[in-house]
């Protein structure tokens, strides 16, 4: 069954809500419905919350090793894989003359697991966030069972690096508080926006902050984080 079919006949979604996680950005102009980004920053905490719940509970390894496979699943182009099976960009409502990226797959994605935890519950979220990663957790599985699978599955991990990860693990082994990122300013025209974005972290005798600008709020983010990483780095290698 489609995904759009399942989502309306069987999980029985709110048409609103529906209509709301498949609308996108560029489309807002013509419709009175609110587009997918509130969705989707439900759906990404969703994720990451069942993602490591199943890590937690399949994987007999320590936090740090937990986190590296977490960014495996999680990452835009897991999600953009998993959307692709469901043939999202067919249903993704767009400006005319907008041509759909993998990013906007992975919103996508996760605006839906967002829709389905609002609309039906936590527990139908997870059921749906199982189904569609089953493949994916299962390659985690088999591969983790032996030490050079373990291995090979953690180098995918350094080769995709997600900064704001990294600087999240920085902040916790030093004891200090979490990133901040702050909106500082959104230009362009709907269709096609671009973010600012400001990163800062307080590392008690000084606060690091650094700025950078995508045309999703993600991509600014991680910038604006890699940033950050790369000024601590320096400073502690004075």
């Amino acid at each position: 069954m489609e995904i759009f079919s399942y989502l309306k006949e069987i999980l029985k979604l709110d048409e609103k809500i529906l209509t709301e996680a498949f609308l996108h950005p560029s489309y807002s102009d013509q419709s009175p419905i609110p587009n997918y980004e509130r969705l989707e920053f439900v759906g990404d905490a969703v994720i990451d919350l069942v993602v490591a719940k199943w890590l937690y509970q399949n994987i007999s390894e320590k936090e740090g090793i937990l986190t590296k496979l977490r960014s495996i699943v999680v990452r835009t182009e897991s999600l953009a894989e998993v959307g692709k099976k469901l043939q999202l960009s067919k249903y993704i409502l767009t400006a005319q003359d907008y041509q759909i990226l993998d990013s906007d797959i992975e919103d996508c994605v996760e605006a839906i697991c967002g829709a389905i935890y609002i609309s039906k519950g936590a527990e139908e979220a997870e059921k749906f966030i199982f189904m569609i990663f089953e493949e994916k957790f299962e390659t985690i599985k088999e591969q983790s069972r032996t030490k050079e699978g373990l291995e090979k599955l953690l180098e995918q991990s350094v080769c995709e690096q997600n900064p704001i990860n990294e600087l999240q693990e920085y902040c916790q082994k030093n004891k200090i508080d979490m990133p901040k990122f702050v909106l500082i300013e959104k230009r362009g025209e709907e269709h096609k926006p671009e973010f600012e974005i400001e990163c800062q972290v307080n590392l008690g005798r000084e606060v690091i902050s650094e700025r950078a600008v995508g045309e999703k709020k993600k991509i600014a983010r991680k910038k604006a984080a890699e940033k950050v990483l790369k000024k601590i780095l320096i400073n502690s290698s004075e």
